[in-house]
Parts: structure tokens; sequence; C-alpha cells
């Protein structure tokens, strides 16, 4: 597991918050987790749920404005399995 991050230090790109292993167990990754954390005042959640190979991580980069952000696959294998938050703050 990653060791926690220096405070005041975001990390510009996706973070699993939330590891699913194998037998279905959910796993708290402490990185993204110190990260979170670090956040000062009001916050708001936008979350996209879904089937999977439904393009939520597409959209989810074009919220951010951004062509390559959270992986994309061409495969129906799931790229971002778990939860997953962007590592820094982003007014939208």
């Amino acid at each position: 597991m990653a060791s926690a991050v220096e405070p005041g230090t975001y990390y510009s790109g996706p973070l699993q918050l939330i590891r699913i292993d194998d037998a279905g167990k959910c796993h708290l990754q402490e990185n993204a987790a110190s990260i979170l954390n670090q956040i000062q005042g009001r916050l708001a959640v936008v979350g996209i749920a879904g089937l999977y190979r439904t393009g939520k991580s597409f959209l989810l980069n074009r919220l951010l404005g951004l062509q390559e952000g959270f992986e994309i696959g061409p495969s129906v294998n799931p790229c971002t399995k778990g939860l997953w938050i962007w590592g820094q703050p982003v007014q939208l």
C-alpha cells in the first residue's frame, strides 16, 4: 500500500479511493484518502455509476475538460473498478 502524501500535495490524475479485491472485499487506499482529507472548506461530489462499457470514464474526462484522465480501454475488462477520485480539487 502506498504511503500517505505530504500535506498540501495533490495528484493531477485519477486515484483509486476504494479497491475491490477478487473476493469482493473493499479496501481503502490510504494515499487517496490522505489527499481527500486535505481539502478545506465546502466540497461537492460528482458521481457517475452504471454498467461496464457505458462511457462513465469518458464523461468524467469531458467534465474535467480532458482528452485523457480516467483510463478508457478498448476491451470489456474494467479500467476503473472500485471507487475513484480526481487527485486534486476541481472547479466546475
